[in-house]
This record gives structure tokens, sequence and C-alpha cells, in this order.
């Protein structure tokens, strides 16, 4: 018996495909037992706005590092299992650090980039510099009675 699959979804696809290529390609330390921080980054009024999940966390506990052209973010679950003698049935919350790890962009302005904290994300804030916006360069328009004109004014002077 041939069996068919049907994708109703074929945008996730994709999305399972571009994770799996990022846990490949990452460094090492991008990834935990817990699994990637889950991470949106997104590019809002010429800034890049990067938002990460961390819930239980307390904005002391995370780190956000820049080292050349990368932004750090990391920090440690802690375990919340107060008393070690506990008969413990299910365990699912996991803890333990995480780091993930993103490339700025070249026109990044790292010195000016913002974190904030609120309900378990932390967004930051990576502003762009602008490019030159070229000024228009107004071209003189000659005309036949300009250039019979121009020697006169030499001769002038």
């Amino acid at each position: 018996m041939k069996h068919t699959r049907i994708n109703l979804d074929p945008l996730s696809d994709i999305t399972r495909f571009a994770d799996m290529m990022e846990r490949m390609f990452a460094p090492a330390e991008s990834t935990n037992a817990r699994g990637i921080v889950p991470m949106d980054i997104m590019e809002v009024d010429g800034k890049v706005v990067l938002r990460a999940a961390v819930p239980g966390f307390k904005p002391e506990d995370i780190n956000i590092t820049i080292e050349g052209n990368v932004l750090t973010l990391s920090g440690e679950y802690k375990s919340t299992l107060e008393n070690k003698d506990a008969k413990v049935y299910r365990l699912e919350n996991q803890f333990g650090s995480f780091t993930r790890s993103i490339r700025l962009p070249k026109d990044a302005q790292p010195d000016l980039i913002e974190a904030d904290f609120e309900n378990g994300l932390v967004t930051v804030t990576i502003p762009r510099i602008e490019p030159a916006k070229p000024e228009p360069l107004r071209v003189p328009i000659r005309t036949s009675a300009s250039k019979a004109i121009e020697p006169e004014a030499e001769q002038k002077a």
C-alpha cells in the first residue's frame, strides 16, 4: 500500500528546514539541553529588532555582549527544586546555561544598542547607520544665446 503525504502548510516545511540548517551550522555553544532560545529578528524603522523568549529569568540573570561583529545573548536556568529529597514524578522544566549568538549587520551601530526586558521577553534594538542620501546636483542648461555671451564676458575680464 502506498502512502501519500498531504502537506497543508508548506511554510512549516520551510521553517523546519531553516531551523535544521541553523542548528547544523550554529556554533556548538548556541544550543543546550533545553534547545535553542526562541528568537524573532525583524527590521522596524531602519533598526534591527531581536526578541528572545527567556521565561523565568530576571534581567540581571541575562548577559548581552558584543565581540567583533557578533552579539551574544546568554544566561543560566537555575533549578527551582528546593527540596533535594523530593520524590520527583516528572521534571520537564530543565535547567542549565544557554548561549545564542547572531552576526550583526555591517551597518550596525554597536555603541547605540539598547535592551529591554518585559514579561519574559528580552528585546534588543540595534540601530543601523543611515545611508547617505545623495544631494541632487543641478546641471545648468546652456542656450545658444549664453554661448555667444560667454566669450564677450571673458574679453572684458
